[in-house]
């Protein structure tokens, strides 16, 4: 009678085993795919453009086709349209202030020692001297 029991038992566990084998854990199923491309925006003048962490950026200055233009307190940068998306407060570029700002001040800046100096167009290209 032991000897069923014990039979039994192990039969039991066995199927047990065999059911938490066949059953895949709750964990590992896959989320439910999202959309690959985001909802379109159509930015108008006056928009309040928010960065990615959800401080005020700016604002919309101009949309021209697919470039827009953000005015902020360093000045005015244009972005392409993909560049920006719904989110939760309103428009948001995928872009921190910061970055834009940087941006701003970077094309503000003269290029180099070239920007520095006069014009010298047209003149003949002069020999270094030896």
């Amino acid at each position: 009678m032991k000897n069923l029991a014990l039979c039994g038992a192990v039969i039991l566990f066995g199927a047990c085993a065999a059911n938490a084998q066949a059953a895949p854990p709750a964990s590992t199923t896959a989320p439910a795919p999202q959309s690959a491309t985001p909802a379109p925006v159509a930015p108008k003048a006056g928009d309040v453009v928010y960065d990615n962490t959800g401080q005020q950026a700016g604002s919309v200055e101009s949309v021209n086709g697919n470039v827009v233009v953000v005015a902020t307190e360093q000045g005015k940068g244009s972005m392409p349209l993909t560049e920006f998306a719904m989110g939760e407060k309103g428009l948001t570029m995928n872009h921190t202030k910061a970055e834009l700002e940087t941006a701003i001040r970077n094309a503000k800046a003269p290029e180099g020692p070239a920007a520095q100096t006069p014009s010298t167009a047209g003149e003949a290209p002069k020999a270094p001297s030896s």
